[in-house]
């Protein structure tokens, strides 16, 4: 026999018996008292249920409220961080270490490419990797919408659980997104690959929480640099004007110039170039290697396509991303070069073609828009500062020319005199 147990009107067990020991056939009150003890057994096993749950409840919510105090010292920690790469790596230890998640990393939505970019996230032995150079597919599909919605947080069971884009094992894991006003930027991941334990539903609200906290300083955080940015871009363009003025000699002006340009794009190397439109011809002049005073070395054999004669033809900035395979310069000028991406700005005043600033990194470097432009800005007082420098040298070579005309002049003025004086006396 057997006797339900009910939680109202749902059986949520029985209570069986049988008599396999004595053998006796049941008694009608043993069945009546058996129906009972399972409507009693129901009724307490209910009751500590509840009591468990609110016993859980009540300690996930006292977690809870620690952790809300944990995440107030947290976003305090990250404010006064100084770079938003340390804020990405602060970010995840402190989310694994204070707050308790199992494995945790923070990406980037490139909207552009629509591709995820890596900060900072944690190996499958559980340690912080640098995940910088990271780029790869959306994943899963469903990141977009969540992205361009409203939708706070992502949470999936029974997935894939990714690392660095490859399929490590199943379980669950979830994403909180990174708000940039309306717009979605990035997201905070987790999963359980680690500790494979389920998902406490207070750390669910907590992760959204911190998601929307890191938005926010990621936010300011890129605000702050780009005001920074946009300082120390005024004060090199200032500098540039400067140097031009107090540079002692056409050469040293180059070389302080291309220090500048280099510093001003935050590039490995910069070198500045000189164009003979008469002879159609490039001429390396100056160059800024990791501020190094350096001169390039370079060796053109005619026929050899230069960036500088490319950008030139252009009118306007090219960008060889990799320089061993662009068809603005030949292979042999290529091989000269110790860097993989190089951006080429015209050094041009009015319709005088003057040279080319070339930018230059050593790791394949994606030009941004942003980069493009202050180069712009600095090569277009470059060109000024460039022209009048050559007229300075075309009116100083021309004042000496000219004073050694006079001399020659005055000197034959001087024999001229000396050799009539003798005719002079003896009329």
């Amino acid at each position: 026999a057997m006797a339900v147990l009910w939680d109202g009107h749902e059986g949520i067990g029985w209570l069986s018996a049988d008599n396999f020991i004595k053998k006796e056939p049941p008694h009608t009150y043993m069945l009546e008292i058996l129906t009972l003890y399972g409507a009693t057994l129901g009724h307490l096993v209910t009751r500590h249920r509840v009591e468990e749950a609110l016993q859980q409840e009540k300690e996930e919510a006292r977690q809870f409220q620690e952790k809300l105090q944990i995440l107030h010292e947290i976003t305090i920690t990250l404010s006064r961080t100084k770079t938003l790469d340390e804020l990405y790596h602060q970010a995840i230890e402190l989310g694994r270490t204070q707050l308790g998640y199992d494995r945790l990393g923070l990406l980037l939505y490139d909207k552009d490419a629509n591709i995820m970019v890596g900060t900072y996230g944690t190996d499958d032995q559980g340690e912080i990797r640098d995940e910088r150079d990271f780029r790869g597919e959306l994943y899963p599909p469903e990141i977009v919408d969540i992205l361009t919605g409203q939708k706070r947080l992502g949470f999936w069971q029974e997935a894939s659980i990714r690392d660095m884009g490859q399929s490590i094992g199943q379980g669950w894991n979830a994403m909180a997104v990174l708000w940039d006003g309306h717009q979605g930027i990035g997201w905070l991941a987790t999963d359980n690959f680690l500790n494979k334990e389920p998902p406490l539903t207070y750390m669910l609200e907590l992760l959204t929480l911190y998601g929307a906290t890191l938005g926010h300083l990621v936010t300011r955080k890129r605000a702050e640099e780009m005001l920074q940015k946009r300082a120390q871009h005024l004060a090199l363009l200032h500098d540039i004007t400067h140097t031009t003025l107090q540079a002692s000699n056409f050469s040293s002006m180059l070389k302080a110039l291309a220090d500048r340009l280099g510093e001003l794009i935050d590039a490995d190397n910069c070198f500045i170039t000189l164009w003979d439109d008469d002879l159609k011809k490039t001429i390396p002049i100056a160059g800024y290697e990791l501020g190094d005073d350096t001169k390039p070395n370079i060796i053109i054999e005619p026929g050899d396509r230069t960036m500088t004669e490319s950008v030139l033809e252009a009118g306007h900035p090219l960008v060889a991303e990799d320089v061993h395979n662009s068809p603005y310069l030949s292979p042999k000028i290529a091989a000269q070069f110790t860097t993989s991406s190089l951006l080429g700005l015209p050094l041009i005043a009015g319709d005088q073609k003057l040279g080319v600033a070339l930018i230059s990194f050593n790791e394949p470097h994606s030009f941004t828009e942003d980069e493009i432009r202050r180069g712009e800005q600095a090569s277009g007082q470059i060109s000024l500062a460039l022209a009048q420098a050559q007229l300075q040298e075309q009116l100083h070579e021309y004042t000496i020319d000219l004073e050694q005309k006079n001399q020659e002049l005055r000197d034959f003025n001087h024999v001229v005199s000396h050799d009539l004086q003798a005719p002079l006396r003896t009329i």
